[in-house]
């Protein structure tokens, strides 16, 4: 039986509000959404799934502004774990990435460059890439390595597995919970709807509106962005 639901993703691509919605929806399920954006391997794997969820402290207090018994989670297993990959098509997470570069050592310089400096732009001072030391040449290849990581480890340790991208939940959130529900048996509640702020959301995306590419990419720019993208990932992603 499912009883908490682990998020993995790269930043920018809507976790914080679909955390908010699978908690506000699914009130009998433990939502982590905890060191979420990392590469990882088996021990990391593990340590998110068969060991308390880290970091320990904010866990903790995780369980207690919610009235959960923090023990309940120490034998946690991939049994009564659902795994979520959530993804986002690589044109608007680049712009999410520029006007906010997690990490990064001086985010106004970032800001100040153009979108084609940006993406050609040496990812290798960048937080994320050292913890396993995996090369990255730039934010388009971080995502790529990224996703290509989870889709090999992920799918083998873990017994659970979604893959769900932001679009559609920009498009169809509820339909999405609902097959979430139907399928893992979870006892839904009643689901926050808020139509307004999804289509401002919609109408500003490249996903939505291929019109929009033109404004923040050259031909260049989009020849580079194809040279790092593995297509035969993107096309199975449905971008």
């Amino acid at each position: 039986m499912i009883d908490s639901i682990q998020i993995i993703c790269e930043r920018h691509s809507g976790s914080n509000w679909f955390a908010k919605l699978l908690e506000q929806s699914f009130p009998n399920i433990q939502v982590n959404d905890l060191e979420k954006h990392w590469f990882i391997n088996e021990y990391k794997l593990k340590h998110f799934l068969e060991t308390s969820y880290s970091p320990i402290k904010k866990m903790k207090q995780h369980c207690i502004n919610r009235g959960i018994n923090f023990n309940t989670f120490n034998n946690i297993t991939t049994d009564n774990v659902l795994t979520i990959i959530l993804t986002r098509n690589v044109y608007d997470w680049v712009l999410g990435m520029k006007r906010d570069p997690h990490h990064f050592k001086n985010k106004q310089e970032i800001s100040n460059m153009s979108v084609s400096d940006f993406i050609k732009m040496d990812w290798n001072n960048v937080r994320d890439i050292n913890e396993f030391s995996v090369p990255v040449e730039n934010v388009i290849d971080l995502r790529t390595k990224k996703y290509l990581n989870w889709f090999k480890y992920i799918p083998t340790y873990c017994k659970n597995v979604e893959v769900i991208s932001y679009e559609s939940l920009l498009n169809k959130y509820i339909d999405v919970l609902v097959y979430l529900s139907n399928k893992y048996n979870f006892s839904i509640n009643n689901i926050y709807q808020d139509y307004k702020i999804l289509d401002k959301k919609k109408n500003q995306s490249i996903y939505f509106n291929p019109s929009l590419i033109e404004k923040y990419y050259s031909k260049k720019d989009l020849f580079f962005i194809e040279k790092y993208i593995k297509l035969e990932l993107e096309k199975n992603l449905s971008y």
